[in-house]
């Protein structure tokens, strides 16, 4: 259902990560008594209130935030009504012309209220602090949610969460979630089934103001001579208070006076609308436009169906034209800043809302906006003041309250802004926006059951808004319901464009960029790799300056072959574009070579999915362990926090194994920190510090095994610096900036001391990157800058066969490597389900042996025929960058993506690669999901060869490589509890005659890896990994001759795991297991130096805790 009276909340995604804490001095009236122990508060109050303390006559108008005490009796007048907070935290509402008497309690555990006559509407998280008496039936609080109505004969209970006892004398009866109770004086309560239970508490319901000044009473009696401002004004002040009907009763009177009156029509056009009859709203509306084009009321009234029919830009162009009529109304310029806010333009959305406070500074919504703003800027203070401000204004109003609460929780008082986002719920039941965020708030407090509840709550009150689907879909996910949560996730995609009531489509495109990653993460955890790499592609390429695809895309590469370069950079990318978030920035995570990554490192890489959904002042830990046979073992530990606008994560990271043969042994030891620094909305700053010393043996797992060697080995001590800068000039235009400095000592020599080759290197890059964002296009350029001082020291030991002996041959060379590169990327939305890219970059590689200009042109494009096919093509060049060693990336922030192929691969420099791909994704409903893809690199590989003396030196030579990939995959959800796949992946590469680096001069490679899961709602996982493979190809022996020999071999290896989440979220524990039957066969990966397939049985228990 569309309600225009929550379209500010929807600032809230763009506010809640900056919130700070203001601190609300409560308001009591003069005179008010203090008791022992208070049983309730009055928290919000409309009309007319008397309170009778207990033991004195007189009757007073209780003030906000007054203690009521045990014995007091209080009255709600006719067109009022009051929220109470009770000292358990339950929050009351209170309808108009109802009597509550705060009973003494039976016992000290609850709190009694005794209804006389009206209504109340209950929300409590303890069902056993409340009871509730009235003269027809008492009701035993079970449940949550539920509202309460005492009339002549009868008393009506309606449960919206939980369970309600509700009994008397004749007998009683219990009503769970959706069902009612009916009792009657002398019988028995008995069920009943309502079709609209929420209809009866729409006295509750806040809407929002439409006109200002003098306004009669809501309880006013008619003048002897009515008049149209009169009952307009009524009416207004009825709609303040909830009482819809006499507002339209007044409305109709008023048109009568005056036929097409452009602020009666106005009025009703509001009232229409929020019942989702948007036509009949929308002619309401017109018509009050047409009958008065300067009329305040009729635009905004305009204002509000333009944005329901998702014309947020119509919206505002009704305002600016209502604002030129009326530049001293504060309304409008209010409503403006509002739709500003909610189209990221904080600069304008502050200016008019300082611009209605001028006009006004009694309008609350105009400081709740400015509260908003001033959150977004990181201006704790001002916030706070402005908060308090619009509460004391409007206390009935739930986005002060909401706001409050978020501030809170931002400033790390979890359990208070709760509290405020409860009094929130209350003050506003029936709104869906709301509903989500304080079951965000449960979910951060591990209190699942309140959150889900409130997840499928606000799901039924709005069935088109997508965010509780969202959040609800990350909550499934860590109670070990992946199948659950990718179901809401996608939902949540195909709701997205809902959002239009209060999204520009610049930022509709960001919030489905955001659900793509998440539901890229899901897909991985439940084996979908594929469907995650279609996510993150999709996600960069709707909003390229969204930080949530690129760490998508940097967690996924993970389990592709020579993705180093694109996942260090994009998670680089993550980085500098990132908000301020508690994100642990896993120390392996940038490193480009960890051997056995996914399979042996303490951690998956993967977007950590403990993180709680509100970004807040405090602490986190997570730590990991590994151990496993080949004497492997190892750990991770992360601590991050975020302190105001700062944020910073320092961890440190160690591995080791023997491996599978002699000389194949790997340590590693990785230390990082990351500092943050959020200026403003629109600003940030970050600053990575990171160090590694790796010592390795001879990684290559050859199709022969007899061909590995037990002589060579490498050691390399790195290090970064990396300062990075983001600022907005708006919400269309950014501009990064990148500084780093590295050094890196890499020493490759032989075990038998006749062979040393060593580098020293320091290296700078420099990076500036402009991003631009239009309604259906955009656009990435940038230039960037490598340079390097590099020292290469080289001995040999050389024979010299006549006379027989050796003799040793060193030097030391300095080169002094450069690349000055430039690059720009035009995506554009040719048609709603075709976007196209177009790209050129620059390369010039001077000062090494490699020197080269090249102008490398890319294509590609991402075509949605159907909601659920995709076709991806791509065609481009490359030119790989100088880098002392593999391991040593240099940082870019050049996109590595083009049409959804990564474009950048592990190679050596001056590297020119050309390719070219195809790729269909299909999903056939919601359970099931085939693709497939294909490529062809051409690779032009330069090489350096060392010349004996007694002239060294080096000279190049070139040799080509040919490259065929495909894959193909096929992915079902049999049940809300298991997964299944089924994959086919093809390699082949083919190297000149004259070349065989790895033993190989072709290698073609087929698997079919099949995978099956099962999800157990008490936390435990279980997969089976199968896979059948053949491969064959041309090797060459590496012993003189060098002949060479074909050979080939098919076979089996089965991977398996059982994982257990440990409860509330603490962390996982894992089993898992490699070549499970310890199977033999001789195998090449593509990427010998991170096998994917195991030789031998490896069997590893792993662990992670997060605190």
């Amino acid at each position: 259902m569309v309600r225009i009276r929550v379209s500010l909340l929807a600032v809230l995604v763009l506010s809640a990560s900056v919130l700070v804490n203001p601190v609300w001095a409560q308001t009591v009236a003069s005179g008010s008594r203090q008791c022992e122990a208070w049983v309730a508060r009055l928290i919000s109050s409309q009309g007319s209130l008397n309170l009778r303390r207990s033991g004195l006559a007189r009757v007073s108008q209780p003030g906000l935030n007054e203690p009521l005490c045990v014995g007091d009796v209080l009255e709600v007048g006719p067109f009022s009504r009051a929220a109470l907070e009770l000292p358990d935290q339950t929050v009351v509402s209170v309808d108009q012309d109802t009597i509550v008497t705060f009973a003494a309690p039976a016992d000290d555990k609850r709190t009694w209220l005794d209804i006389l006559r009206g209504a109340i509407h209950v929300i409590s998280r303890d069902p056993r602090a409340l009871r509730v008496i009235t003269p027809f039936a008492n009701a035993g609080i079970e449940g949550t949610e539920f509202f309460v109505g005492v009339g002549g004969d009868a008393t009506t209970v309606i449960v919206y969460e939980g369970r309600v006892k509700v009994e008397n004398s004749a007998g009683a009866a219990t009503a769970a979630s959706g069902e009612s109770v009916l009792a009657r004086a002398g019988s028995a309560p008995v069920l009943q089934q309502i079709v609209r239970p929420r209809d009866a508490v729409v006295w509750t319901l806040y809407y929002p103001p439409t006109g200002t000044g003098p306004l009669p009473d809501a309880a006013a009696a008619e003048p002897a001579v009515p008049s149209v401002d009169f009952y307009v004004g009524r009416a207004e002040q009825r709609l303040a208070v909830g009482q819809v009907s006499a507002a339209e009763a007044d409305l109709t009177s008023a048109l009568s006076l005056a036929p097409g009156s452009a602020e009666v029509l106005a009025r009703q056009s509001v009232i229409v609308l929020t019942r989702d009859d948007t036509e009949a709203a929308a002619r309401l509306a017109d018509q009050a436009v047409a009958a008065a084009p300067d009329s305040a009321a009729a635009r905004l009234a305009q204002s509000y169906v333009r944005q329901a029919r998702f014309d947020l830009p119509g919206a505002i162009s009704d305002l600016e034209a209502g604002v030129a009529a009326h530049p001293d109304n504060a309304l409008l310029r209010a409503r403006l800043a509002e739709l500003w806010l909610a189209s990221g333009e904080f600069g304008r959305s502050e200016a008019e809302a300082k611009a209605a406070l001028a006009a006004d500074p009694q309008l609350s919504l105009a400081h709740a906006v400015l509260g908003f703003v001033e959150l977004s800027h990181i201006r704790p203070g001002a916030a706070r003041d402005s908060f308090v401000e619009a509460i004391r204004l409007e206390p009935n109003a739930p986005l002060p309250r909401l706001g409050l609460g978020l501030a809170k929780i931002r400033d790390g008082e979890l359990e208070a802004g709760r509290k405020d986002i409860e009094i929130a719920v209350i003050l506003d039941p029936n709104n869906s926006l709301v509903r989500s965020y304080m079951g965000k708030a449960y979910f951060d407090e591990k209190r699942d059951k309140l959150a889900a509840s409130q997840f499928d709550i606000a799901k039924g009150l709005d069935p088109n808004d997508p965010t509780p689907w969202f959040y609800d879909a990350i909550r499934r996910q860590t109670v070990n319901d992946p199948v659950g949560a990718i179901l809401g996730v996608q939902k949540s995609v195909e709701l997205n464009d809902n959002r239009a009531v209060y999204r520009s489509r610049l930022e509709l495109d960001q919030d489905l960029a955001a659900r793509s990653a998440a539901l890229g993460k899901i897909e991985r955890n439940l084996g979908f790799e594929e469907l995650a790499l279609r996510e993150g592609w999709q996600s960069i390429a709707l909003a390229p300056a969204d930080y949530s695809g690129h760490r998508l895309l940097a967690d996924n590469y993970s389990f592709l072959p020579r993705h180093e370069i694109a996942r260090v950079n994009e998670l680089l990318q993550s980085q500098i574009l990132q908000p301020q978030n508690m994100t642990p920035i896993q120390p392996q995570l940038a490193e480009a070579n960890l051997f056995v990554l996914d399979n042996a490192g303490p951690t998956a890489i993967a977007f950590n999915e403990f993180n709680p959904l509100f970004s807040r002042d405090r602490l986190a830990i997570q730590a990991s362990a590994v151990v496993g046979n080949q004497g492997t073992w190892g750990g991770d530990s992360v601590l991050s926090g975020i302190e105001g606008p700062w944020s910073f994560s320092v961890g440190g990271f160690h591995f080791e194994t023997d491996g599978f043969q002699e000389n194949n042994d790997l340590t590693v030891d990785t230390g990082n920190a990351f500092v943050q620094f959020q200026q403003s909305v629109d600003t940030s700053f970050f600053m990575e510090i990171r160090s590694t010393h790796r010592e390795e043996g001879d990684l290559v797992l050859r199709f022969e095994p007899a061909d590995n060697s037990s002589l060579p080995r490498q050691d390399e001590d790195s290090s970064s610096v990396k300062l990075g800068a983001r600022h907005n000039f708006s919400n269309r235009s950014t501009l990064l900036a990148l500084f780093a400095y590295q050094t890196a000592s890499p020493s490759d020599f032989s075990r038998t001391s006749d062979y040393v080759f060593g580098i020293d290197s320091d290296a700078y890059v420099g990076e500036l990157q402009w991003l631009y964002r239009a309604d259906r296009w955009s656009l990435v350029t940038g230039a960037r800058y490598y340079g390097a001082d590099q020292t290469n020291d080289l001995m040999f030991v050389y024979p010299i066969p006549d006379p027989p002996f050796e003799e040793t041959y060193s030097s030391t060379t300095t080169t002094r490597p450069e690349n000055f590169s430039t690059y720009a990327y035009l995506s554009v939305e040719l048609t709603p389900t075709l976007v196209g890219t177009l790209g050129l970059a620059s390369d010039n590689i001077s000062g090494s042996v490699y020197d080269r200009d090249e102008i490398s042109p890319k294509f590609g494009a991402i075509w949605r025929p159907t909601a659920d096919t995709t076709v991806r093509v791509g065609a481009f060049q490359t030119l790989n960058s100088p880098m002392p060693t593999r391991d040593d990336i240099q940082p870019s922030l050049e996109p590595t993506a083009v049409g959804g192929f990564n474009q950048f691969f592990a190679g050596v420099e001056a590297e020119r690669d050309r390719r070219y791909g195809l790729g269909v994704d299909q999903r056939f409903g919601e359970y099931l999901f085939a693709g497939a893809e294909v490529s062809k690199r051409k690779i032009d590989l330069p090489i350096a060869i060392q010349t004996p003396p007694p002239e060294p030196g080096f000279s190049v030579v070139t040799t080509r490589v040919d490259e065929s990939n495909a894959r193909a995959y096929l992915y079902w959800i049999p049940s809300p509890n298991t997964s299944a796949s089924l994959n086919y992946q093809y390699d082949l590469a083919e190297y000149d005659d004259n070349f065989a680096p790895y033993g190989f001069r072709t290698l073609e490679t087929h698997r079919f890896p099949f995978n099956a899961s099962y999800y157990a709602a008490n936390g435990f996982s279980f997969g089976l990994t199968p896979t059948f493979v053949h491969q064959r190809g041309k090797f060459q022996d590496f012993n003189p001759p060098f002949d060479l020999s074909r050979d080939d071999d098919d076979f089996w290896v089965v991977d398996g795991y059982v994982q257990y989440r440990l409860p509330n979220r603490w962390g996982v524990v894992r089993l898992e297991g490699g070549n499970l039957f310890d199977s033999s066969f001789k195998f090449q990966d593509v990427d010998p130096e991170n096998p994917r397939i195991l030789p031998e049985r490896l069997i590893l228990l792993k662990l992670t805790v997060a605190m």
